[in-house]
């Protein structure tokens, strides 16, 4: 077992080694100063140093983003444009879904009352009596011009179902 200084000094070394490199770590930035030397800081680089010593920066590398976007400030990360697209598709997509759904419940809706239609018109071609309900909730007998109308009305109906 190494004696107890001995460990303490390799602790402290290593918790000064963390220490000194955290700075890079929380870094956004890094560029090349003058002397050849890599600053790194979590706020872009003064104006006066050129694009190309410009190491790394938020949202890629300085390669990828030269132009006037790149200067004006820092860049928007990709992830959070791939986001914003991924939303975008996806409130899009969950909007098509939802007039396909509606147009479906239309056309389902459609063939219900098309088939109400025809049995009625059945119904209004048949041979024999036919009742109704009327305004005061009695059942009361068709009389032929009624049924006349209501066959009309039913045929006219029946046109729009193909």
């Amino acid at each position: 077992m190494p004696p107890l200084h001995r460990l303490s000094a390799r602790a402290t070394s290593l918790v000064l080694a963390l220490l000194i490199s955290m700075p890079t770590a929380w870094a956004q930035w890094a560029w090349r100063d003058a002397s050849g030397t890599v600053q790194y800081s979590d706020t872009p680089p003064p104006s006066s140093v050129p694009q190309d010593r410009i190491v790394r920066q938020p949202g890629g590398s300085a390669a990828s983003q030269s132009g006037p976007a790149a200067s004006s400030g820092p860049a928007t990360p990709a992830w959070v444009e791939q986001n914003a697209e991924f939303v975008k598709r996806r409130e899009q997509r969950q909007e098509q879904e939802k007039k396909e759904k509606e147009k479906q419940h239309v056309a389902a809706q459609n063939r219900k009352n098309c088939a109400a239609a025809r049995e009625n018109l059945r119904i209004l071609e048949s041979v024999g009596p036919i009742r109704q309900a009327t305004e005061q909730g009695d059942i009361a007998l068709m009389n032929d011009s009624q049924r006349n109308a209501e066959t009309a009305r039913m045929r006219d109906f029946l046109k729009k179902c193909g």
